[in-house]
């Protein structure tokens, strides 16, 4: 769904920022608690699995509720610019959604429900996750599942593009998948591509929602 419809439908897609839509799967790693880091492997150790990275790479960095977005280039190269920007503008829209709400969003536990590895190219994998998340949404007890697909270049350790369904994503992109098949993740691999989404027209539309939706009688108080 890459359109927002003025009526109806938009005032749940607006109000589901906080709320999880996701595909719910098997093969369900215990509850992690938020406090607990992430290990990642140090240079000198034996190599991460492209899994193990990832599954880090995105409670990290990549996710609605990353524990340490600074250590980014850890995971994508610097000359990535297509990724890097792609998780500039999630962090941004979500910002934007918080304040627009009025109400902040915090991680309390994280379980991986799915994940599944595939090859992509060569030195290359494709890593499917599903990872389901509570949070508090203002102090609201919420949960949410979400689907990612990630592509790992194996030989140097790094995250070449990464796609999911989650929050920041479906009001970046109006992106509503249902499948891993459909996180379309192409461009961040393609020389010179175009994003397929305009971040400040997609603010303008969010700030304008929040308008319509306004109590009527107080209008566009300021």
């Amino acid at each position: 769904m890459k359109k927002f419809i003025k009526k109806g439908i938009p005032l749940l897609l607006f109000l589901l920022f906080f709320t999880g839509c996701g595909t719910t799967t098997e093969n369900e790693k215990e509850n992690t608690p938020v406090n607990q880091e992430v290990e990642v492997v140090q240079e000198g150790t034996e190599a991460v699995s492209s899994k193990e990275l990832a599954e880090a790479f995105i409670l990290e960095v990549y996710s609605d509720f990353p524990s340490n977005p600074e250590k980014i280039s850890e995971y994508v190269d610097e000359n990535n610019t297509a990724l890097r920007e792609f998780i500039k503008d999630r962090k941004e829209i979500r910002s934007l959604m918080e304040e627009l709400n009025g109400r902040e969003l915090s991680l309390e536990k994280y379980a991986i429900k799915d994940q599944q590895s595939r090859s992509f190219g060569e030195g290359q994998k494709e890593e499917l996750l599903t990872i389901a998340y509570d949070y508090l949404d203002g102090g609201a007890p919420s949960y949410g599942e979400f689907i990612y697909k990630v592509i790992v270049d194996e030989e140097k350790g790094k995250i070449l593009a990464a796609m999911s369904e989650d929050l920041s994503s479906n009001k970046l992109l109006g992106n509503l998948a249902k499948s891993y098949e459909e996180l379309n993740l192409e461009y961040q691999l393609e020389e010179n591509s175009q994003k397929p989404y305009n971040l400040e027209e997609q603010k303008e539309r969010l700030k304008e929602m929040q308008k319509e939706y306004q109590d009527p009688e107080e209008g566009t108080k300021e």
